[in-house]
């Protein structure tokens, strides 16, 4: 029982992570802060998705990683888009290949949380 609540537990922090680590990422394009290296215009910042990551990186002549993140094991994205970029000062967002993302675990029964991503970027 203790297991499969601290089980629980991972699920619902990786999920709520999940969006405040999107909702920074938005942020730092809105506000159009530029990481060390970017040299070129600061266009978006860019999260890409894998069935078990996901990352986000700048978008300035060249892609500068700004930060990664692995889902725990017991954690995958049942639905992802391929990318999501939020380009800089209130410009807009980008999704390719669907604005849902899903986040299921199948320790304890199948439990599973959505997040959707309108057109301004903002999660729903």
């Amino acid at each position: 029982a203790y297991r499969e609540v601290s089980r629980r537990a991972v699920f619902d922090d990786t999920y709520r992570e999940l969006k405040s680590n999107l909702s920074a990422v938005r942020q730092e394009a809105l506000s159009g802060v530029r990481p060390a290296g970017c040299t070129g215009p600061l266009t978006a910042y860019r999260v890409t998705f894998t069935a078990s990551s996901y990352a986000a990186a700048a978008v300035c002549g060249a892609t500068i990683n700004t930060r990664s993140f692995n889902l725990p094991t017991s954690v995958t994205f049942t639905t992802r888009p391929v990318s999501i970029s939020y380009k800089v000062i209130a410009d807009g967002v980008t999704i390719v290949g669907g604005n849902t993302i899903t986040v299921q675990t199948t320790v304890g029964g199948t439990q599973t949380r959505t997040i959707t991503i309108n057109n301004q970027g903002l999660i729903q």
